[in-house]
């Protein structure tokens, strides 16, 4: 009621932050616990409703006519279907139990099971295992070093001899060293991790293990970044090599400040934690920041080695990754602008506004919202085609002559 008092047609605040105060704060309170009811109503009810309260919301952004299609007002706002909106946060609720450990998706009757049937159906990916998980405190490493030191001596190596050797082509001799690196694919939207290991034997002679890791198109740099330094400390600490310290490079600074931060909420972090523990128990080490692309001859082979995991392809997410959840994020919001642009799309009526807007653009709705009141009203009666120009005039009063004669 207060907001309501305090816009107008001529006057009020500018239309963004008009918008923004309608979908940040009336919109959630609206939307609040929506997974649980807003299904249960009758569609057609629903939607009535909806578009009943974003339409008194999109008329107060600027002086436009009583008969604006809230769906034109919708596309030139950027603000989906309320009913649509609900259904995407119902869908984001679901998953977020999912992340702690909430298993909603085994119920067989409520709204948690029309939402898995529904998640299921419409997008099946964003049910892969989240990254995301309940915050977890950082272990305390007693053996971690702030600078390496320098060390002369060394053990003897005991190695395993996997088979890795078809990729033994890109190794080069280097210092001894742990090194991790990640690179995305340039030709696919695709990630993988790669890891080199090299230590000096009794002779001199260094020894090497080298390791790939491709995670699928639906992952991250940082996450391939985090995944390549725990499958390195987990392969360095199975070969049982006796060493004075241990030394991990990585080029991602991302990476480091996660690994040096107080808690974690990434299930790829706290994997990572656990295996250094591992190797703070028997070693000391370091975890040390390298530029990229310097000549650095293992940061080289690791670079060389990430862009052959990640050109293998494989089909939708690698089942033994975590999905990050900027991507379960994204293929949410990729549903709804999909079920809006159908939506708007399969309308018979605006067709004027879908000659302008034929799907939703967040830049030029951006651009609009950006005016003051009285050029948004403007703008908007012109790509509606609710103005006050001859031919609409006679739309609504016959006894109008339609031509202009200027």
């Amino acid at each position: 009621v207060q907001i309501n008092k305090s816009l107008g047609k001529a006057w009020g605040p500018s239309p963004k932050l008009t918008h923004w105060m309608y979908t940040s704060i009336i919109r959630p309170k609206i939307t609040y616990g929506c997974h649980i009811w807003c299904h249960k109503l009758p569609k057609q009810w629903l939607e009535a409703k909806s578009r009943q309260v974003q339409r008194w919301a999109l008329t107060k952004l600027g002086p436009v006519r009583e008969k604006t299609p809230t769906a034109g007002l919708e596309i030139i706002s950027n603000t989906p279907p309320l009913e649509l909106i609900m259904g995407y946060f119902s869908m984001k609720t679901i998953i977020r139990f999912l992340n702690v450990n909430f298993r909603p998706l085994q119920a067989n009757f409520g709204h948690l099971r029309f939402w898995q049937n529904k998640l299921q159906t419409e997008v099946p990916l964003a049910l892969q295992m989240s990254d995301r998980e309940l915050r977890t405190s950082a272990p305390v490493f007693h053996s971690r070093l702030v600078l390496p030191k320098q060390v002369t001596n060394q053990a003897d190596i005991y190695t395993d001899g996997s088979g890795i050797g078809n990729i033994s082509k890109v190794i080069e001799s280097g210092n001894s060293q742990v090194e991790t690196d990640t690179n995305e694919s340039e030709k696919a939207p695709s990630f993988g991790s790669g890891f080199y290991l090299e230590w000096p034997n009794e002779n001199g002679k260094p020894h090497s293990r080298v390791g790939i890791y491709p995670n699928g198109r639906y992952y991250s740099v940082f996450l391939s970044e985090i995944k390549a330094i725990t499958k390195a400390v987990y392969h360095f600490i199975n070969e049982s090599v006796r060493v004075e310290q241990v030394v991990i490079f990585t080029d991602c600074l991302s990476a480091l400040k996660a690994l040096n931060s107080s808690y974690t909420n990434s299930a790829t972090v706290r994997e990572c934690w656990q295996w250094l523990k591992v190797l703070d128990a028997s070693y000391e080490w370091s975890i040390q920041w390298i530029k990229s692309h310097a000549g650095n001859v293992g940061n080289e082979n690791a670079d060389k080695l990430a862009k052959a995991a990640a050109k293998l392809s494989l089909e939708g997410a690698n089942p033994w990754t975590r999905v990050p959840p900027k991507q379960i994020d994204r293929l949410l919001s990729n549903h709804l602008i999909q079920s809006w642009t159908t939506y708007w799309q399969n309308r018979p009526d605006c067709r004027q506004t879908k000659l302008w807007l034929p799907t939703p653009d967040p830049k030029k709705s951006k651009q609009i919202l950006a005016l003051n009141r009285d050029d948004f009203g403007l703008i908007t009666r012109w790509i509606t085609g609710h103005c006050y120009l001859a031919r609409h005039q006679a739309f609504m009063h016959p006894e109008i002559d339609k031509k202009c004669y200027l």
